[in-house]
């Protein structure tokens, strides 16, 4: 079983163990990926029982079977099937999962689990380091806390950034990653959402204040600020049906996690308001009313 927050290493991990039974089996291998949200057990259960002269192994990758209680349950029961199997069969959750459930229990203790948790601090540090090492070229100390500091612990963005800058030369300076690689947007584009939903003005208008100074574009940023509002209202209307998760409307995990956390302690209520006053804001840059500067600060003031 691989579970955890950090869908980029659990992703990673799965794909080497993938491709190294691809290459031990070869073509006599299948391999099905059933996500349990999409109701698909009955189909999962009569791949696994049905027997083929010509298939030798099958492997299973589930997805999100913690998140139905049904699937669940079925699956405890039948802990003995799956244990005697010949096929091999991987459990993946992108998210927590409790010690002392029952059915992560039972896993644990006829197979292998790992934790894919976020990385922060030196382990991250250590974590980047060998990536660069891999995408052989050097990088100063200086250089890589700066990647850090504007990637946070969001892997996605910090591999295709040491990509970027592998491809660029060998040697990386303080200034080439200045130059390179740009602050995580929807990190700060999230800071600004989650402070106008407290009504910390003060925090929204440094988020703010730090994004104009990346000098990226600011109709990039008002389109941002609608898009992840229309993020929040999906995950608000979506939080009392079961199951949901970021795969149930296609998105990034980070973002998923980061519109749940949002999200937790606002009415539904608040988040039409601010869905509402974005429009007029994009309405405004769209039609010349305001500067997309003027009108976007306009936004967190009238909060």
């Amino acid at each position: 079983m691989l579970y955890g927050l950090d869908g980029y290493r659990l992703n990673q991990k799965l794909q080497d163990i993938i491709n190294e039974y691809s290459v031990k089996y070869g073509s006599s291998l299948v391999l099905e990926r059933i996500d349990m949200i999409e109701g698909k057990e009955s189909f999962f259960w009569e791949n696994f029982y049905q027997n083929s002269l010509f298939i030798s192994k099958k492997v299973f990758v589930l997805e999100n079977v913690f998140s139905s209680q049904m699937a669940k349950k079925i699956f405890l029961e039948k802990i003995k099937d799956l244990s005697q199997s010949n096929h091999i069969i991987f459990f993946v959750e992108k998210k927590e999962i409790k010690a002392s459930d029952q059915l992560f229990l039972a896993l644990k203790a006829n197979g292998r689990v790992q934790m894919f948790p976020f990385l922060s601090g030196k382990k991250l540090e250590e974590w980047a380091k060998e990536q660069v090492a891999l995408a052989d070229f050097v990088i100063s100390d200086k250089a890589l806390n700066i990647l850090l500091a504007q990637t946070k612990n969001d892997m996605w963005l910090l591999s295709n950034e040491i990509k970027k800058l592998s491809a660029f030369k060998k040697e990386i300076t303080e200034q080439d990653t200045y130059v390179l690689c740009k602050p995580n947007i929807e990190i700060e584009i999230f800071k600004t959402i989650d402070a106008i939903l407290s009504a910390n003005k003060k925090q929204a208008l440094l988020a703010l204040q730090n994004y104009f100074n990346s000098q990226e574009s600011l109709f990039y940023l008002s389109s941002m600020i609608a898009s992840q509002a229309r993020n929040l209202l999906l995950v608000k209307i979506a939080q009392s049906q079961t199951g949901v998760n970021s795969g149930s409307f296609n998105m990034h995990p980070f973002v998923f996690k980061k519109a749940v956390q949002a999200t937790k302690n606002v009415s539904l209520e608040k988040i039409k308001a601010l869905m509402q006053k974005i429009f007029m804001a994009d309405l405004e840059i769209k039609t010349g009313l305001k500067s997309p500067e003027r009108s976007i600060r306009s936004l967190v003031v009238s909060i």
